[in-house]
């Protein structure tokens, strides 16, 4: 299997479908690790605008959310990558039907 691609049933699909969305979404990680969380939002959501379908960028952000103990708005991004998660597995499982 490559590196940054995982499983999904019998086929290997990118972790990150788009380099860009990744660069934004490890800016973001970077970013939020000494406190700059609200660069470090700024960051995810360009990752998101370059890849609207990055569970990594949502989650990433849900973490920094809920380490700034605000908790409803994390729950919120958790949700949406949740989501994003299922379709995924639904695709796959409709693409080997």
């Amino acid at each position: 299997m490559a590196r940054g691609s995982a499983r999904v049933g019998t086929q290997t699909q990118p972790l990150w479908p788009t380099p860009l969305a990744e660069a934004w979404s490890g800016l973001g990680l970077s970013l939020a690790a000494p406190g700059r969380f609200d660069e470090a939002f700024c960051a995810y959501a360009r990752a998101l605008a370059a890849n609207p379908d990055s569970i990594h960028a949502y989650i990433n952000w849900g973490n920094g959310l809920a380490s700034q103990e605000r908790f409803a708005a994390a729950i919120e991004k958790y949700e949406l990558a949740l989501k994003l998660q299922a379709g995924d597995a639904l695709r796959s499982k409709c693409s080997r039907a």
